[in-house]
């Protein structure tokens, strides 16, 4: 008996034994880098690289970087494809086609791409050229184009085919009659400005500046979306480039059907925002809070980031085919496109449900004021594509407080 005793503790103590080293291999792997290769937010603008009378071609560079910090990866099958999105009617007249270059990596006489080993770390830059042919007169009717880049991942930790990066092109980049129609709301004007189709390869300052430079004056406040500022700054991920993990198929679920946070593809990237701990335990606590008749407290505990993401369907086309995140940093957002154009910024979340939210702006004292301008939500939730509203207040004092204090009195 004293034998079989032991002999059923030693088996134990191995058995726990076996199942410690499994857990702590399991946990040392799942602390292991998961980045791997990836576009990086913002592109070039498109530039034009040549033209003629029935040809016109342009050019942006993206760039692709290994993040993962202490592993290769091998970049393969990378091939790229352009489709015409109209204004209007489509045009059989009018053609584009593109063409992909890795930097240094070489492409084949036939176009082909070899696979290639990014070491950690390693940045490559890419070249994307589109070429219209045909009847170039037609070009103005063109919304956008989208230049869809496919590439697979080979790693250690999986191999990700067909995976997809896509490069917005708006050949006609003005607007060509600026009206300033505006809207009476009490105390001030409101003028929303109608601009281009803006993608990840705009700046702010400049479309302000191009759309309403010579409008502008001493006192105004602009209010920009901040769906639109997201897109600039290139935080948008096709579905393809996300990848569900274990709380994200099952915690969206919970969510109601109409929210952004309702698929695991959308959950999961309000995950890797904010982190998976903070998530789950914002998950669990707001559904502890719900059974005692409060409502919001999972966005309370969450933050700011988990409100902001935009699922599909979400934006104007082609980001209606995208996951749309959040600004990266809203504050130094404003306080930097303030100091561009010099008049004071807000970024607006606001829906046609006549709610608002002022997520960031240069006069702290005034946002009450500018959400309750933006309540009728002016700049609008479908293709109106007038991101930038203009609010005229009509008591204005634009004296300055102090040198480190330069808003306007609302």
């Amino acid at each position: 008996m004293n034998l079989f005793i032991t002999a059923l503790a030693l088996i134990s103590v191995i058995t726990v034994l076996i199942i410690t080293a499994v857990i702590l291999f399991e946990l040392l792997y799942l602390k292991r880098d998961k980045k791997t290769i990836s576009p990086m937010p913002k592109r070039s603008e498109w530039q034009v690289i040549s033209e003629n009378s029935d040809e016109k071609s342009f050019k942006s560079t993206m760039k692709f970087k290994n993040f993962n910090q202490k592993y290769e990866g091998t970049m393969s099958n990378m091939y790229v494809e352009a489709k015409i999105l109209f204004k209007d009617q489509p045009h059989d007249d009018i053609t584009v086609t593109a063409q992909i270059i890795p930097d240094d990596e070489g492409v084949r006489k036939d176009g082909y791409i070899p696979a290639f080993l990014m070491s950690s770390g390693k940045e490559i830059k890419v070249d994307l050229i589109a070429t219209f042919k045909g009847n170039l007169k037609n070009i103005d009717n063109v919304h956008a184009v989208v230049v869809r880049v496919f590439y697979s991942v080979y790693d250690r930790r999986n191999y990700y085919p067909d995976l997809i990066s896509d490069a917005v092109l708006v050949p006609t980049r003005e607007i060509t009659q600026i009206n300033f129609n505006s809207l009476s709301e009490k105390g001030a004007l409101i003028f929303p400005v109608k601009t281009h189709l803006l993608t990840d390869s705009d700046d702010f300052a400049n479309v302000i500046t191009r759309y309403a430079g010579e409008f502008l004056k001493t006192g105004d406040i602009i209010v920009i979306a901040e769906s639109p500022i997201a897109i600039v700054e290139g935080r948008f991920k096709h579905p393809s480039n996300v990848k569900p993990e274990w709380w994200a198929r099952r915690l969206c679920y919970f969510v109601p059907s109409k929210g952004s946070l309702s698929s695991p593809y959308g959950m999961q990237c309000a995950i890797d925002q904010i982190g998976t701990l903070k998530f789950v335990s914002a998950m669990f606590a707001g559904a502890f809070m719900k059974v005692f008749g409060k409502s919001g407290w999972f966005y309370t505990l969450a933050g700011m980031e988990s409100e902001l993401i935009d699922d599909l369907t979400g934006t104007i086309p082609p980001y209606d085919q995208y996951i749309v995140l959040g600004p990266s940093d809203p504050e130094k957002f404003v306080y930097d496109l303030k100091s561009k154009v010099g008049v004071d910024i807000a970024i607006a979340d606001a829906n046609d449900l006549k709610k608002a939210r002022i997520l960031a702006c240069t006069i702290p004292q005034a946002q009450d004021k500018i959400r309750n301008w933006m309540l009728n939500n002016p700049a609008g939730n479908s293709s109106e594509q007038t991101p930038i509203v203009i609010i005229r207040p009509e008591n204005i004092d634009s004296k300055k407080r102090n040198e480190n204090d330069q808003t306007c009195e609302v």
